[in-house]
């Protein structure tokens, strides 16, 4: 048996129309290849230099760095800053 709908019912269940997310950052293939280009270039940078300077773990060093290029390399220089004053 099928019972006919009232309106009230109609206005508590229709579907809910979400406003339209803001566009996410767009990134284009040349875009993601340029920062990945870069932040391997500074990984790569960092292992070495970390590598020469006989700083403590150069692999996770660079891994940081280039995962995290903004908070990693500006801590990679705090810490080889902190070594260096140490050794004097």
């Amino acid at each position: 048996m099928v019972r006919p709908r009232d309106e009230r019912h109609d206005e508590l269940h229709q579907e809910v129309t979400r406003p339209a997310l803001p566009c996410r950052a767009a990134v284009t293939n040349y875009q993601f290849l340029f920062a990945f280009l870069i932040a391997a270039t500074a990984g790569t940078a960092v292992f070495f230099h970390a590598e020469r300077n006989r700083i403590k773990h150069p692999s996770a060093w660079a891994s940081f760095v280039f995962l995290f290029l903004l908070v990693g390399l500006p801590s990679y220089l705090i810490h080889v800053r902190r070594v260096r004053r140490r050794r004097r």
